[in-house]
């Protein structure tokens, strides 16, 4: 599927990625281009200058999943934004090297607490924090009742408060133009950015 089509959408207190190519949206065609959320990490091309400028990958999120994402709303924020390009193509094997290195269930509970980072790194206003700690509490819950990553995330997401805190306070002072976490609660369906 076309997997450089992306949208962020909030869902029960979280931010979640819609990719319309794994509904048979073929993308762009050769001569357009069109925004996304964010550029796919394994096939993302931008200036050094700006990659740095932004600051670069987030640490906090290493090893891997939603570093690019997180940039791509970094990069929006900065009214700079993400965009796909029918022009380009490149082939993205999944997990060809996280599957000899991690579990199933390792990557899934990483990509669970990535993405509590992302969204804690970067929310905005005491209603949606209400919301996503409202909402929190009973998915952590059910995921411990079942067994899901989640159950073992929310505690080492919870480990790097001090970090995720002190990364907020760095950034904030930078301009927030582009990503908007009003926008984004309104278009549930479609995603965001707006096509």
């Amino acid at each position: 599927f076309v997997e450089s089509t992306t949208r962020f959408v909030w869902r029960r207190g979280a931010i979640d990625i819609l990719f319309p190519g794994r509904e048979g949206d073929p993308g762009p065609g050769a001569d357009r281009e069109r925004s996304v959320a964010y550029a796919c990490g394994g096939a993302m091309l931008c200036r050094r200058e700006t990659f740095i400028k932004l600051g670069e990958f987030c640490e906090l999120l290493a090893p891997f999943y939603w570093e690019d994402a997180e940039l791509g709303m970094r990069a929006w924020a900065a009214g700079l934004g993400s965009l796909e390009t029918g022009a380009a193509h490149a082939t993205h094997d999944h997990a060809q090297t996280l599957g000899a290195r991690y579990s199933p269930r390792e990557v899934r509970v990483i990509y669970e607490r990535n993405r509590l980072l992302l969204i804690w790194l970067h929310l905005d206003g005491g209603a949606l924090w209400a919301r996503h700690v409202c909402w929190l509490l009973p998915r952590w819950l059910w995921a411990l009742v079942r067994r899901r990553a989640l159950g073992v995330a929310l505690p080492q997401a919870l480990a790097r408060w001090r970090e995720i805190a002190a990364v907020r306070r760095a950034r904030r002072n930078r301009v927030r133009r582009g990503f908007s976490w009003k926008a984004l609660r309104h278009s549930r369906q479609r995603g965001w950015p707006p096509e």
